[in-house]
């Protein structure tokens, strides 16, 4: 676009450039070794190397950063390290674009957490402690980052359910997540759930209506793995007054329930009742559920 004298003009406009929720790295001479964002409109991580020098000089061999990336059950999904060598590059070609769930967590070790390990909440610098610890865990809660002492299985959401299966291994989890409203099912193993129940049921897990009309049933059986659990159950919607009956043939030991991050105690029996409310499973024998 040209004036009347033909000389080019330039349209200007403000551009406000918001942190949200993001970890800052620094390194040597306090410059940016590398960015991470939480991007609550793709639910994914965003994360940028702002650096091709070495973080840091004096930590040659010796670990600078640590980011970790856990799940819901406290099992690892990433764990990325940054010597003192190194760049942000290895952490962004990793990291960059990775999705993230209501209640997972992440832990950052920063050998000079101080000075040199900002966070952003809501565009707002969180002030640092004065005794920071270089390792620091935190829970994602609604796209927020939020302290936490310890990460501890699902200590982030209000109900879940680990089906546990030969040698203790996890078969499958079941999680209600609050902030979508949606069943999180995770098949956790591609083995055989139990070789001793071979085409015999091992895990049922069905969901009812409020008014006790079947929505979805999968069966487990002893050669099968929590795949086709997964399948059919992930992404499904939930509300509150649905029932949830779930089967486990060794219930005493292999089937754990999670109530805001704590542990139930093992019920024997082998069908087990529970109805939503307010994004808990409560336990229930008041109902007539059909098999």
């Amino acid at each position: 676009m040209k004036n009347t004298q033909g000389i080019p003009n330039a349209l200007t406009s403000k551009i406000d450039v918001e942190r949200g929720t993001t970890l800052d790295l620094l390194g040597i001479s306090d410059h940016s070794v590398a960015t991470i964002t939480l991007n609550p409109t793709q639910k994914t991580i965003q994360t940028q190397s702002n650096t091709d020098a070495w973080s840091h000089d004096y930590f040659k061999d010796k670990d600078y950063i640590r980011f970790s990336l856990f799940d819901v059950d406290a099992s690892p999904i990433k764990n990325i390290t940054i010597q003192g060598q190194n760049s942000g590059r290895e952490l962004q070609k990793i990291l960059d674009g990775h999705t993230y769930s209501d209640g997972q967590f992440i832990q950052i070790f920063h050998a000079e957490p101080r000075t040199r390990l900002a966070r952003y909440d809501n565009n707002t610098p969180t002030q640092p402690s004065t005794a920071q610890a270089q390792a620091q865990n935190f829970i994602i809660r609604k796209d927020r980052l939020i302290p936490t002492t310890e990460i501890k299985p699902f200590g982030g959401t209000s109900a879940a359910v680990n089906l546990l299966g030969s040698g203790d291994r996890s078969v499958a989890t079941v999680i209600l997540n609050p902030s979508t409203g949606k069943i999180q099912a995770k098949n956790n193993t591609h083995t055989w759930s139990n070789i001793y129940f071979k085409d015999q049921d091992y895990i049922r897990f069905s969901l009812f209506d409020v008014d006790a009309s079947p929505i979805k049933n999968i069966t487990i059986q002893g050669q099968n793995s929590g795949q086709e659990l997964q399948k059919i159950l992930d992404g499904q919607a939930y509300s509150d007054g649905q029932f949830i009956q779930i089967f486990h043939a060794e219930p005493q030991t292999r089937l754990m329930r999670y109530d805001n991050g704590t542990p139930t105690e093992y019920t024997p029996a082998q069908t087990q009742n529970f109805v939503i409310r307010e994004d808990r499973l409560i336990p229930t024998t008041e109902i007539d559920i059909l098999p």
